[in-house]
């Protein structure tokens, strides 16, 4: 395979589109290049994604293939994808923008738990890879993600969630459109490249149980600490604890054959879903993954975000939910009226509160007032006290 050499001339500084801040690389893999940069007209963060001009020189099929993809991807928003929100050019560069990650990469988490020894729990790899699979499905109605690998899966901190993280996939068919210019693995680290399909390596047509594939691999991976390279170890064996059938559903995921494969992301979602020996966990990932599209989705559902919110509800062998109704479907109203009502409640406490401190003073004033005469009546004691020659009167006395 002749390589391409691709050393990018981005600088510290340099501005394109006369938005987007250059800071430092990423990663450099020969043929493109993944920058942290920063968005001037936006005020955010951002990843820069390059590539030389001339990688499509000799394809232009695979630059109508990435221009299409991106056109797609920029219709869909979804919060456990690094959603595209610019495509550009500039001098002899092809870029497009992605959202920025809080997160580490998964290629890098997996890293150190593998030094640490420390594998994900049972309810930590089940949960992200069923979170993954209802992307995935999602997303396949635009186009098929087609590489799934650690190093393009984010970690997104999931404070209060069942989870400790949630996945966030970024790059979506760049390693495709790679693959188009006969290039798809090209300076990618060899860990990582032992996650893509046998039909991704063969050059074969990608359908959608090419991602079954992916997700099958990254949990085997979560599970074992191991790279998925073709000769598997059944999960059971290394960590005792997991169910047999955990071991059947890898398997039947992992099949060189893509017709053995489960046929969609959503199938292999149902089965990962009869092996939570809790019940109450799959339900509550679920509840959580839907306010989590609320909360992504600005100004309300668009038409991207409904169809992954109906997704969510909806599984093979059970009908559709109700829509929700009552306080829930009125959950932003109600939430900005709980805000002032408390607001309010607390200003009428404060108010009351001082106006007791005020009553007390008021009443402590009046009790020491009330036990001294005024003038008239003190001089009126103090010439009965002279005239009778005592300092203080030893019985009444009358007035008179």
């Amino acid at each position: 395979m002749v390589s391409i050499p691709f050393e990018p001339h981005l600088r510290f500084g340099q501005c394109l589109a006369g938005r987007y801040q250059v800071f430092n690389s990423v990663r450099h893999e020969k043929v493109f290049c993944l920058t942290k940069a920063y968005d001037l007209v936006e005020d955010r963060a951002v990843l820069l994604f390059t590539f030389p001009r001339a990688l499509f020189r000799n394809f232009p099929q695979a630059r109508a293939q990435l221009e299409f993809q991106a056109d797609q991807l920029r219709r869909i928003s979804s919060p456990f994808l690094l959603n595209l929100l610019f495509v550009g050019e500039e001098e002899d560069l092809f870029f497009f923008v992605e959202e920025n990650p809080r997160g580490d990469s998964l290629g890098r988490v997996l890293r150190e738990r593998r030094r640490r020894n420390q594998p994900f729990s049972d309810r930590e790899a089940l949960g992200l890879c069923w979170l993954l699979c209802r992307t995935l499905e999602d997303l396949q109605q635009s186009t098929v993600h087609g590489f799934l690998h650690p190093l393009d899966i984010y970690l997104e901190p999931w404070p209060g969630g069942p989870i400790p993280f949630y996945p966030r996939i970024a790059h979506v068919g760049v390693r495709t459109m790679l693959r188009a210019v006969r290039f798809p693995l090209e300076g990618l680290e060899e860990e990582a490249a032992c996650y893509a399909s046998p039909e991704f390596d063969a050059y074969g047509p990608l359908q959608k149980q090419v991602d079954v594939y992916g997700v099958g691999a990254v949990l085997y991976g979560l599970l074992t600490l191991r790279a998925p390279t073709g000769c598997f170890v059944r999960p059971s064996s290394v960590r005792p604890g997991l169910p047999k059938a955990l071991d059947q559903i890898l398997l039947r995921a992992l099949d060189e054959d893509p017709d053995e494969r489960y046929e969609t992301p959503l199938a292999l979602a149902s089965a990962l879903e009869g092996l939570w020996v809790l019940g109450t966990h799959r339900r509550e990932l679920e509840t959580a993954a839907d306010r989590l599209c609320k909360a992504d989705s600005p100004g309300g559902a668009g038409q991207a975000e409904s169809r992954l919110r109906a997704m969510w509800k909806t599984r093979p062998g059970k009908p559709a939910e109700p829509p929700e109704e009552g306080p829930e479907a009125e959950e932003p109203l109600s939430l900005a009226l709980s805000d002032r009502f408390r607001a309010a409640c607390l200003i009428l406490l404060t108010l009351l509160n001082l106006g007791l401190f005020l009553e007390a003073f008021m009443e402590a004033g009046s009790s020491r007032g009330g036990g001294f005469p005024d003038e008239k009546e003190f001089r009126r004691w103090e010439s009965v006290f002279t005239d009778a020659g005592l300092g203080r009167p030893t019985g009444p006395v009358e007035s008179g």
